[in-house]
Parts: structure tokens; C-alpha cells; sequence
């Protein structure tokens, strides 16, 4: 079977400011710049909290979480539809909430307006969110690995509340750790987190780190499976792939037919195709027969990419599916603020934003950038997706679905609903380099 392999990595990097707790405990290195993990205090298992959780609450917050990824991207996506877009909701709407767990004020309201489902206040979010992870962590088996990593890190300065460390710990799995951000190891320190979080796929996430950040999180999602059913490489072969304005380019079409849900959504058609187990698919969106390069475009700026997904699902039927999808390499790099304004985040953002719980210093005003790459052969995918939030200075007869115009995407979790990867595709792009969804060698450690 054909695997594929997706990385998202999600980054918080902020001048920001939470109230007075006890110290953090460091010990410094042998190269004086990196101190050990700040201990946090003793917690109750993850799984303690999840079991607290009432059935659905897991999939209520994954609701919660995939509009602002999939309004984000037809925001980004932009009106013509001519530039590709990738992001992680699943790893964005993870960051959000653990930046969340430090917030006051303002900060919080507007975060937590957002991200917690209706019936759940502030401060009640723990078993929710915890059973969503394990969840989504239980997906794992012999020919699909799931892996979630979270971290923060302060400076040695900072005070962290020992309830942000307990509770980023039990949710999330996030150490709170102390490091010298003015010290050259800081930079590798983090560098490193994310290399040992990515198996690799990721080598760094920082070129630079400012002297006077007041704390950097991260979140790291890393998916490797095999589809159900893989696309022969004998049926590979070249096609016209006409873009959002109607010019064509060559690309190298994949074509496989399998038995998979399929619908038809109005102009719109959408199929899911399973990894080995049914429990993970890719839901790939494309124009109708007849329809316009332009359609999933005009979709996404009229409903998100949830809201389509919700059409999809109330339509969906099995039936044998001929799929072309093209081998394409999408990248894209953007400062989502503005988008995640538009969302009601703007408190969140706005400065003096209050993050008292993480460190007691105040912050100017926060951006978020995202930047996320997914490599798609007939052996599998792969991807790695990073979120910045920093100071403003730093049938009988098979329907044929056919991505030859652009697409838009989706890689779920069925069983909650959250969406891990999604993304639009105006243009394949250049092939990957090397074929993804080669089997890599798990390096993945409990920092």
C-alpha cells in the first residue's frame, strides 16, 4: 500500500504577559544558554481528564475549531483564486488554545468566544480537549501513524502560574521550559524541538529569535498512512491542468478507481479517499463536469470549506469512483492576522495584549503568520505546516472526479470530524523533488 506522510507544526512566538506564579526551577547546561524542563506540578493523567468528558464533547470542540482553519483559507484563498493555499486548522485551532490557557482580559474573551463550544466556560475546556486529542492519537495502527507534540518555552526570567503549567501539561502534553533567549543555544534549543517533532521533515522553525520574546509555543501534528486503496504508477500519466483564469499547464495526473464516498454538492463534486482502516480520509473537492476552473473558488468566498464539507457529508453515498488527482508540490507563506481578525481574534492580538499566566511582562501587538507545504505522489503525501504568532517586528457507471482545474482539500478525522490538513490548490506547481510517503524511521521524543 502507498503511504502518505503530513507534518503540521504550529508555532507561538510572542511578546506577551501573564500574571505572578512561583519561579520556574531551572538548571542551566554545561553550554550555559538552555536550562532543563521547568517541572510542573504533580497532574492527574490525561486520560483522568478525558474520561470526565460526555460523549461528542471530543467532536464539539473539532466543530469549534475547523471553521477558523477553513474560513481562514477562503479568506486566503482570495476571490480570483489564483494563489495556493495549505494550513492545518487542527494544529492552528491547537495553538490558539494553548495560547488561551495563558490569556486574561480581553484576550481570553475574544479566544475563547471563538474556539469553546456553547455550554463550556472558560476554565472547563480540559476534559474536552483532552479527549479529543486522545482521540485523535487512538487513530494510530500498524499502517497509520498520528503523532501530536506541544511545548513552551519562557525565558529564565519569566514566572509562569502553576496552573498555565498544569494544565498546558494535562491538555496538551506541553512541558513549560526555561530557556536564555539572548544566548545563541536558544535558537537550536527550539530548532531542535521541532526537528525531533517532525521526524526530521522540519529542521528549523526560527532563522532568528528576539532577545526580548516573552515566550515561544509550539504544536507539531506528524501523519503517516497508507491509503485503503493506492494509485497504480501505470496509470500515471500526463494532462492539461487549467488554472482559476483559464490558462493550462501540463501536469502529471494520478488516476485510480476505488469504491469511496462520493457527493455531488450543486456545481461542486467531492470524494473521500480512505487510509488503511476508514478511520483518516482525504476529501478532495473539485469542479462538477462542465463547471469552470474558478468554481471552488467562487465556493469558498460564498460558504467555508466546513460548511461545503457539511453539504458533502448529508449527500454522501459508496459507489466506485474514477479519481485524477494531480502529483503536485503546494507551498504557501502568509500573515493570517488579518483573517483571523476578521474571525473576532482581533483582542487577541491587539496590544497590551494580556498573557499574564505564561509571563508577567506586557506585549505590543502580536501577528500570526502560517506557512505549510504538501507534497502529493502515488505512494503517498507529505507536509509540514508552521504557525508564527510573533511581535509585529519579528453510479453504474463510475462518476469520474476529475482535480484537473483547481481543488480544494481536506485531511479528517471521521470519527471527531477534525480537520488536520486543508487547503487549496490553484496551480500543482513543480513536482516534489524526491517521492513522498517513503517509510521514515520514528525519532519523535518526549521533550
Amino acid at each position: 500500500m502507498s503511504r502518505s506522510r503530513l507534518i503540521g507544526l504550529s508555532l507561538a512566538l510572542a511578546l506577551a504577559g501573564v500574571a505572578a506564579g512561583a519561579p520556574l526551577a531551572c538548571a542551566e547546561t554545561m553550554d550555559g544558554m538552555v536550562r532543563d524542563l521547568v517541572p510542573a506540578p504533580a497532574l492527574l493523567p490525561a486520560q483522568a481528564a478525558a474520561e470526565t468528558s460526555q460523549p461528542g464533547e471530543a467532536r464539539a470542540f473539532a466543530e469549534r475549531m475547523n471553521p477558523i482553519g477553513s474560513e481562514t483559507l477562503g479568506r486566503l484563498a482570495g476571490r480570483r483564486g489564483d494563489s495556493t493555499v495549505v494550513i492545518s486548522p487542527y494544529g492552528l485551532g491547537s495553538a490558539l488554545h494553548l495560547l488561551g490557557l495563558g490569556a486574561a482580559g480581553e484576550a481570553e474573551r475574544s479566544l475563547h468566544g471563538r474556539l469553546l463550544p456553547a455550554g463550556i466556560a472558560a476554565g472547563e475546556q480540559d476534559a474536552g480537549l483532552t479527549a479529543l486529542r486522545d482521540q485523535l492519537m487512538g487513530a494510530t495502527h500498524d499502517k497509520l501513524q498520528l503523532t501530536l507534540a506541544n511545548a513552551v518555552f519562557v525565558p529564565v526570567t519569566a514566572s509562569s502560574s502553576p496552573r498555565f503549567i498544569k494544565r498546558a501539561r494535562a491538555i496538551f502534553d506541553a512541558p513549560v521550559e526555561a530557556i536564555d533567549f539572548k544566548g545563541a543555544g536558544a535558537l537550536e534549543r527550539i530548532n531542535a524541538w521541532a526537528r525531533d517533532a517532525t521526524h526530521g521533515l522540519v529542521p528549523r522553525i526560527l532563522d532568528e529569535i528576539d532577545p526580548d520574546a516573552r515566550f515561544v509555543l509550539a504544536n507539531a501534528v506528524y501523519f503517516n498512512g497508507a491509503w485503503e486503496t493506492a494509485f497504480a504508477l501505470e496509470r500515471t500519466a500526463k494532462g492539461p491542468f487549467t488554472r482559476a483564469d483559464g490558462t493550462r499547464r501540463e501536469a502529471t495526473m494520478m488516476d485510480a478507481t476505488l469504491p469511496a464516498g462520493f457527493a455531488e454538492i450543486g456545481n461542486l463534486q467531492a470524494v473521500w479517499l480512505p487510509y488503511a482502516g476508514r478511520e483518516v480520509a482525504m476529501l478532495v473537492i473539485a469542479p462538477g463536469p462542465g463547471q469552470g476552473p474558478a468554481t471552488v473558488a467562487e465556493a469558498l468566498q460564498g460558504q467555508s470549506l466546513a460548511g461545503l464539507m457539511a453539504e458533502a457529508h448529508k449527500k454522501r453515498r459508496i459507489t466506485p469512483v474514477r479519481v485524477l488527482v494531480p502529483r503536485f508540490r503546494a507551498e504557501s507563506s502568509r500573515d493570517v492576522t488579518e483573517a483571523l481578525a476578521h474571525l473576532g481574534l482581533a483582542p487577541a492580538f491587539a496590544a497590551p495584549s494580556n498573557y499574564a499566566a505564561i509571563n508577567k511582562k506586557k506585549s505590543g501587538p502580536l501577528m500570526v503568520v502560517h506557512r505549510a507545504v504538501l507534497e502529493v505522489g502515488e505512494k503517498g503525501s507529505r507536509a509540514a505546516a508552521v504557525t508564527a504568532v510573533a511581535p509585529e517586528r519579528s453510479l453504474s457507471i463510475a462518476p469520474l472526479l476529475a482535480a484537473d482545474r483547481p481543488f480544494a482539500f481536506a485531511i479528517v478525522h471521521e470519527p471527531t470530524g477534525a480537520i488536520l490538513f486543508a487547503g487549496y490548490v490553484a496551480d500543482p506547481g513543480e513536482e516534489p523533488a524526491s517521492e513522498p510517503g517513503q517509510p521514515t524511521r520514528p525519532n519523535l521524543r518526549r521533550n
